[in-house]
């Protein structure tokens, strides 16, 4: 937003239409009784002074509302529709079952493995019983052997130690097979439970894809199918691009507001969330987030509004109105009544909110500045101000 610009649009035609206006006026204005010394007729003007107080620098963007979050659910498993419980426009809450998925071949692995983990299973518990009878045959033939050292021979007890040993090893064989076959058995389940899609977060269905039966192909595959969208719009994102110019001031909770056409009576405040930090090389511009709270629903996702950014707020100083100034090679400058002739003024220009700019030297505030006259002015012509309570400095 440059000042310099703005305030040379809004001057131009302010100042035609009222030189047309004060054209008008009696012609009395020119008559040899009120023309100065020199001769020529003064130019008739309007005066007033600086006005001191507050200015907030403003900008002004157009942008979409995106919604806090949205997500397309889609199956972890290849898999039929076998019930779908919501439709576009319902809401839901986190956790709520949106719908179930018919996968047979999965539920037939699933009992193939329950059966084989059962199997296992048995296998590892007949293991631990032939431990057992091993354990008591070694200590049957070591209780024989200090009872009757000559009775049972060291060959026969290293045998039975032996035969314990592998008794051991079978048992943690099974026990392997058993885990591998609870590993695939719970992977399954996993995915047979991904066959129940549920709303990740609170929000509402803003598409739904599929109906009763349709085939639904996994999300890893190549060319996935969607069940459904779901959108979170109690809060909504306006991804705004703010100038170069303005990017210093900008910082996180700074005010903004928002207005759209579908709600022309509605303002809806918001504040600067975040920004990137850093500026587009093409644009030379930096994207920033701005956060409206929608508690109400009345905003929708995708609608265009106008997002008005609080960059800078400046108390007591000087403003002017925007026909009072002139700009010329990017300098600005104002006229101002002082005995009787109109005396140019070179002044610098600060914030500008749309109304009125705050003009930060050149002048101190008792000055008459001129806002309109009827003829063009330069330094040092004759003037008449034609407002007769307004400043007499001019007369």
């Amino acid at each position: 937003m440059t000042i310099d610009a703005t305030g040379a649009r809004r001057a131009a035609p302010l100042a035609a239409l009222l030189a047309a206006a004060l054209a008008c006026t009696p012609t009395t204005a020119r008559t040899p009784e009120t023309a100065g010394a020199d001769g020529v007729a003064p130019v008739l003007v309007q005066t007033s002074r600086p006005v001191r107080g507050t200015i907030v620098r403003r900008l002004d963007v157009v942008a979409s509302l995106e919604p806090w979050e949205a997500a397309s659910l889609y199956a972890k498993a290849s898999g039929y529709v076998k019930t779908i419980r919501v439709d576009r426009g319902d809401r839901v809450k986190k956790g709520d079952l949106i719908a179930v998925l018919d996968i047979p071949e999965m539920q037939d692995e699933q009992t193939l493995l329950r059966a084989r983990a059962q199997q296992a299973g048995a296998e590892v518990e007949e293991a631990r019983a032939e431990i057992r009878l091993q354990e008591i045959a070694l200590e049957r033939l070591r209780a024989v052997l200090s009872e009757e050292p000559g009775a049972v021979t060291a060959q026969e007890t290293d045998l039975a130690s032996g035969k314990l040993e592998v008794a051991r090893a079978a048992l943690a064989a099974a026990e392997s097979r058993l885990l591998v076959v609870r590993a695939d058995l719970a992977r399954v389940e996993t995915l047979l439970a991904y066959g129940r899609i549920t709303a990740p977060f609170d929000g509402f269905i803003t598409e739904r894809f599929v109906d009763h039966g349709a085939l639904v192909t996994a999300g890893t595959a190549s060319k996935p199918s969607p069940v459904v969208r779901v959108v979170d719009g109690s809060r909504l994102r306006a991804m705004v691009d703010v100038p170069e110019s303005d990017v210093a001031r900008i910082c996180e909770g700074s005010p903004a507001r928002l207005r759209t056409d579908a709600l022309a009576d509605r303002v809806f405040e918001g504040s600067v969330s975040r920004f990137s930090r850093a500026l587009d090389p093409a644009t030379r511009t930096m994207r920033t987030e701005v956060l409206i709270d929608n508690p109400e629903g009345l905003l929708a996702p995708g609608m265009f509004g106008r997002i008005t950014i609080d960059l800078e707020r400046r108390e007591n100083v000087l403003t002017l109105a925007p026909a009072q100034l002139h700009f010329q090679d990017h300098r600005a400058y104002v006229f101002v009544a002082e005995n009787g002739r109109a005396r140019r003024v070179e002044v610098a220009c600060g914030a500008d909110d749309g109304n009125v700019i705050e003009v930060v030297t050149g002048l101190t505030g008792t000055e008459a500045v001129i806002g309109s006259a009827s003829a063009p002015l330069g330094e040092g012509v004759p003037i008449r101000i034609a407002d007769p309570a307004g400043d007499e400095a001019g007369r």
